[in-house]
Order: structure tokens, then C-alpha cells, then sequence
């Protein structure tokens, strides 16, 4: 979303999150505040607010938090982490789609 649309507020977010699945406001600010310490996001103060935007490339911070969690997962041994990133990797577009 915040590669798409630019800046927003942690209540930007949840309301646009809120539409697609249940969602509480207290996980999306937990969330946007600890990937603005990680650096995925930066964070600009306007009035009583903050608006994150994105720090880094959309691909880059998927593959960065991938890379996360397959070495939490699977410590990063073995054959499972290739083979669950190369399963999950989004498909090519066909056609110009």
C-alpha cells in the first residue's frame, strides 16, 4: 500500500486494511513502528501524527523479511528454505498482465 499510494497514517493503513480482512489498529501501529526501526519504512512527524512512507524497494523488503523468516523458520539449513522461496515466488506476467 505505501508503495502504491506514498505517505500514510498508521490509520490510513488500518482503514484500508479493514476492508479486506479484520484487522486491529493496535497491530498495524505495532507493526509500522518495527519496521520503521528495521528500516523498511521512514516516518515523518506532521501535527499529532506520524506518515510512513516506504524506506527501500517494494522487492527488496519482501525478500528481506522472506530471508527473515526462512532463517527463524528453518535455520537457514537444509533444502527447505530454496524450496519454499522458489514455491512462493511471485509468477512471471504473461502477455504484458
Amino acid at each position: 500500500m505505501l508503495w502504491q499510494r506514498g505517505p500514510l497514517s498508521v490509520k490510513d493503513i488500518y482503514v484500508e486494511s479493514s476492508k479486506e480482512r479484520e484487522v486491529v489498529y493496535t497491530t498495524v501501529l505495532k507493526t509500522m513502528q518495527v519496521m520503521f526501526e528495521l528500516g523498511f519504512l521512514s516516518r515523518e512527524s506532521q501535527g499529532r501524527k506520524h506518515l510512513y512512507s516506504a524506506a527501500i524497494a517494494q522487492e527488496d523488503t519482501q525478500n528481506s523479511l522472506l530471508d527473515t523468516f526462512m532463517n527463524r523458520t528453518f535455520g537457514g539449513s537444509g533444502p527447505w528454505p530454496a524450496v519454499f522461496a522458489e514455491v512462493h515466488r511471485p509468477a512471471p506476467l504473461r502477455d504484458g498482465h
